[in-house]
């Protein structure tokens, strides 16, 4: 069930785009076009599956390789440093050609396939569910599949609205429901004591408490954290509006120097 839900969200953000041409767009450089991401996503959790006992299927030698990993380039220079993802450090033409050689419909193919074979997996596979090995398996891949859900956020931000379905997308409804000259309601500093508590997860989690950790959030380890304060709201849209108005990308209090300079350049 987990898994439908994130598909049909999947579904549905792939489903905004207006036209076949418009997943061969690379609306930020340092990221591969969006047509990359309509396969990777099912390839990651296929590639993940491949973990468990008895689950070792290839469904599309190309596509299996091609997808399964992204890349992960220095944002200084562009170059990718990883084997798997080195042709696609260049944002040239030949690296156009190469994502327009493959069809919309054969990636959207490509992932009907692997989908049919997860559900296989998961309902007839024989999963060992009180396994912490099948548990950590399972929400790796849904939680890589939710995290590139908001990143293609970032990514779509970036496109011009003609790239958006027209019957879906209307920025005359947009504004009526998100009623920006409201005012927002006051984000108050709320006073916290601070105290010693345990940051992180422990390798030795029993299955009785297990909950899902990534790499970077092992091992446990205890620290003191003094009075702090925090506001009574996340960050809002109105907030981060301000922020720019208030030429908050161009001041350099906001940032460190690393940041800064790159932001500047």
């Amino acid at each position: 069930n987990k898994f439908n839900q994130i598909w049909e969200r999947s579904d549905y953000l792939f489903g905004l785009l207006h036209s076949s041409d418009d997943f061969y767009r690379q609306p930020i450089k340092l990221r591969l076009p969006l047509l990359f991401y309509l396969g990777h996503l099912p390839c990651f959790t296929w590639a993940q599956l491949q973990h468990l006992d008895g689950v070792n299927k290839i469904i599309d030698a190309l596509f299996d390789k091609l997808f399964q990993r992204g890349v992960d380039p220095n944002v200084r220079t562009g170059v990718v440093n990883h084997g798997h993802s080195s042709r696609f450090s260049i944002n040239d033409e030949s690296e156009k050609e190469y994502w327009r050689s493959f069809s919309v419909q054969s990636v959207e193919e490509y992932k009907i396939k692997v989908r049919s074979e997860i559900k296989n997996v998961l309902m007839n596979g024989d999963l060992k569910f009180h396994d912490l090995n099948t548990l950590n398996v399972l929400n790796i891949a849904v939680e890589h599949e939710m995290m590139h859900q908001e990143t293609l956020m970032y990514l779509f931000a970036q496109l011009s609205i003609e790239a958006f379905r027209s019957d879906i997308t209307n920025e005359k409804d947009l504004r009526q429901l998100c009623d920006v000259t409201s005012p927002l309601p006051e984000n108050i500093w709320i006073p916290l004591p601070g105290g010693q508590l345990s940051l992180g997860k422990s390798y030795s989690e029993q299955l009785p408490t297990y909950s899902f950790g990534w790499d970077n959030e092992f091992p446990s380890e205890p620290t003191y954290v003094s009075n702090f304060e925090l506001q009574s709201h996340p960050v809002r849209i109105g907030d981060f509006l301000q922020f720019v108005l208030d030429n908050g990308y161009t001041t350099k209090q906001w940032w460190d120097d690393d940041a800064f300079e790159w932001i500047t350049e």
